[in-house]
């Protein structure tokens, strides 16, 4: 079970302190089962084989290395992380993102599916932060985002449902 403390939002604004910190996992884990690692194995060869068949190797040695690095991913669990909305910004176990460094975020809350913090950077190829917040209120972290940050929705793309769906 995560550990969530959270600390009074007037006293945080009295102090200038803001600090909202909570603990998640890095990542939603769906526990997968050997059926799951022959289904990644059948689909890499039987790929590898095509490409065989339409004479182009180099594919099919690129599948052979996807599906195994997939499968090896797979194995992987999630460590528990700190994360924490600072005065400056925002904290994410050793890496710091500032306020001004934020184009926008939105609040995905849709229990028991989705509960997670989005934050879009304005660094050009920057991937979206996507924070779980666990038993976190989401309408704490939007009241504190909301004075640094402009909210916007943003719409989970196909690779996030993708991935949900597969359990992976």
């Amino acid at each position: 079970m995560p550990i969530c403390y959270k600390y009074n939002m007037e006293e945080a604004r009295e102090d200038n302190l803001l600090p909202l910190k909570w603990r998640a996992l890095e990542f939603e884990y769906f526990e997968k089962s050997p059926e799951w690692f022959w289904s990644v194995i059948i689909i890499s060869f039987a790929v590898f084989a095509a490409s065989l068949v339409l004479n182009n190797f180099l594919f099919g040695v690129l599948m052979l290395i996807s599906g195994i690095t997939i499968a090896l991913y797979g194995l992987k669990k999630p460590q528990t992380i700190d994360i924490a909305l600072t005065p400056r910004g925002l904290e994410i176990q050793d890496k710091f993102y500032p306020y001004n460094e934020m184009e926008s975020f939105w609040v995905h809350y849709d229990p028991p599916y989705t509960k997670n913090l989005s934050i879009y950077l304005k660094k050009t190829f920057a991937m979206p932060l996507k924070i779980p917040l666990e038993d976190f209120d989401p309408n704490d972290i939007r009241e504190v985002l909301i004075k640094f940050v402009k909210e916007k929705e943003h719409i989970e793309n196909f690779t996030d449902n993708l991935i949900r769906i597969l359990k992976f």
